[in-house]
């Protein structure tokens, strides 16, 4: 068994994760793409690899993206399940797993201090009955997906999808 590098991933390798024809028959239908409220809750239901803490529907509130920033976000939801579904397997190891997110997307492995110590409880989260902080997160634009890593579980818990804020969540 040999561990892959973030280089060695590619498209080819998705191929027995999330892909399935009814996901790539959503970028036809225009409409799927003008409700970022409703891309999120496609990306709920349809990526099981991730686990949408509960208040992310709450913190997302009525943030509206253009069409092309929710296909962008569902595209990096997409991606990030496939892998946590890699992390899982056991393919990519927890202590690297920011490095295969850096790269596939405009990543920040945390959040600058100067946030944390003025909103740092607009980053924390309750994950299995613990205060956990969000600190990585895939970034574009005025768009962002702020996610925990839970080393020991091997889960990846998003905890805010929405707008980018420089003051809070």
């Amino acid at each position: 068994f040999k561990q892959k590098t973030a280089y060695e991933i590619t498209y080819g390798d998705w191929s027995s994760d999330v892909c399935s024809s009814d996901l790539l028959t959503l970028r036809d239908d225009t409409k799927q793409w003008n409700s970022t409220a409703q891309v999120v809750a496609m990306a709920k239901q349809s990526f099981s690899m991730l686990d949408f803490h509960p208040e992310v529907d709450s913190r997302l509130g009525k943030t509206s993206f253009s069409p092309a920033t929710n296909q962008r976000l569902f595209g990096s939801l997409l991606e990030l399940n496939n892998l946590a579904a890699r992390l899982r397997r056991g393919d990519i190891e927890p202590h690297l797993f920011n490095t295969y997110c850096t790269e596939k997307f405009n990543f920040a492995p945390s959040v600058s201090d100067n946030a944390i110590n003025k909103f740092g409880s607009d980053y924390t989260i309750s994950w299995n009955g613990k205060p956990v902080q969000l600190g990585p997160h895939i970034r574009w634009n005025e768009a962002r997906i702020y996610f925990y890593l839970d080393e020991q579980q091997l889960r990846v818990v998003v905890g805010h999808v929405g707008d980018r804020k420089s003051t809070r969540l």
